[in-house]
């Protein structure tokens, strides 16, 4: 009933953010189906060395670093947000199609590195314009439907890029390339979306706070409830991140997987499953909490490297099991895409709070990306298998903290 809802016109600022928002998701999940190969693409076609890998691994959530100087800037010209906008679309995003041109391994780090910086820009954007249009009580399964409907184009970019691969070695150049023009128009779809009350609220003073660290010190000090959400979550980032210099190595080097067959395990199998219950997920979410949610989420990621630890005894299973990896991974993920996305603006007083807990919570993601991923670079000289047994570690440690935070009633959002 809630999409027939959105669907009756006429089309007032509720349906027209719900629109814009699904069509920006769909074109960036787009992008991102064509990216889910980039780590192999380095090390299969460019020759890149684990360091470099990890180098990968680190510019995509260091980036995040600037989001805090980013929602300052949203909070101190409210009246300019679509100004910022339409920066994002060109000075992060049109870049992309130089690599139709330059097409080595710096330049994918660099340029994949810039298109992180805009996803950081758009974070607080995106949290202003759901806390603003939606109704109460209804974010959580509205997320859900525009999450599952731009799975779809996820899907068919992941998958056609990894039959395409396996084809031909160079079809990435037109692929990485070509998705800077789809990545330019996604952000300009977004200055459809109105923000009649963000733009007359009152400026905040210029921003001062580059990357975000006295603010983010500032907030969790404040926050208690904030400040324990934040840490289990930068503790399941962990899990993530440790494994992502290894991860090549092993797709690569070790199990030998096709371009077609990690396409369709990181692509389409953790997609499906994502899209079957990120809806279901959604509802869970508005009924219970982003705790609650995110504490199951987070034991069931403990399935996804340790599948991964299995293929690689179990050789001649490693393909079924590479997927039943995944379909864990998909699972888990579409609780934590919502948690993610949402869960900070739960712990806001008010509406103008929202920009500052999500930017912190991007923040946070991007300070253990400068750290992690390093970790995993020296574990996987004691061997392959060593991040992906840490961060098996890491998933359990967020569940229970996350459960001890479930625990605390009066906390609850």
């Amino acid at each position: 009933m809630l999409l027939l809802d959105i669907l009756r016109p006429p089309l007032d600022d509720r349906k027209r953010t719900f629109f814009s928002h699904a069509a920006f998701m769909s074109f960036e999940e787009f992008v991102w189906g064509v990216f889910v190969l980039a780590e192999v693409v380095l090390r299969r076609e460019l020759q890149a060395s684990p360091f470099t890998i990890t180098l990968f691994a680190i510019l995509n959530p260091a980036s995040s670093l600037f989001s805090v100087y980013f929602s300052q800037v949203l909070a101190a010209h409210p009246d300019r947000i679509y100004r910022h906008i339409r920066s994002v679309a060109v000075l992060t995003r049109l870049p992309l199609v130089l690599f139709f041109l330059w097409h080595d391994a710096v330049s994918l780090l660099l340029l994949f590195g810039l298109f992180n910086i805009g996803v950081a820009m758009l974070k607080p954007v995106q949290s202003i314009y759901m806390r603003e249009n939606f109704r109460p009580g209804e974010i959580g399964k509205l997320y859900g439907i525009t999450v599952s409907i731009a799975k779809v184009f996820f899907i068919a970019a992941s998958y056609g890029f990894g039959l395409w691969m396996d084809l031909n070695h160079a079809a990435y150049i037109t692929a990485f390339g070509g998705s800077g023009v789809v990545a330019f128009v996604s952000v300009l779809i977004l200055t459809l979306v109105p923000f009649r009350n963000w733009r007359t609220v009152e400026a905040a003073p210029a921003p001062k706070d580059l990357l975000g660290f006295a603010t983010t010190r500032e907030t969790l000090r404040d926050n208690a409830p904030f400040r324990r959400f934040e840490a289990a979550f930068f503790t399941y980032g962990s899990g993530f991140m440790v494994v992502l210099p290894a991860m090549p190595i092993l797709l690569v080097d070790h199990l030998n997987l096709s371009y077609s067959v990690v396409s369709f395990g990181r692509g389409v199998m953790s997609a499906i499953f994502l899209i079957i219950f990120t809806p279901l997920l959604g509802r869970v979410l508005d009924r219970r909490d982003p705790v609650y949610l995110s504490m199951v989420s987070f034991f069931t990621l403990i399935a996804y490297p340790t599948l991964l630890i299995a293929a690689w005894f179990l050789r001649g299973a490693a393909e079924p099991l590479f997927y039943l990896s995944f379909a864990a991974f998909g699972i888990a993920m579409a609780g934590v895409t919502l948690t993610w996305n949402v869960g900070p603006m739960y712990f806001a007083a008010t509406p103008q709070e929202i920009p500052r807990l999500m930017s912190v919570h991007v923040t946070l993601t991007g300070l253990r990306g400068l750290l992690v991923p390093i970790l995993g670079y020296f574990l996987l000289k004691i061997g392959v298998l060593a991040p992906f047994v840490a961060s098996a570690g890491f998933f359990f440690s967020a569940a229970l903290m996350m459960r001890r935070q479930a625990r605390r009633a009066p906390d609850k959002t």
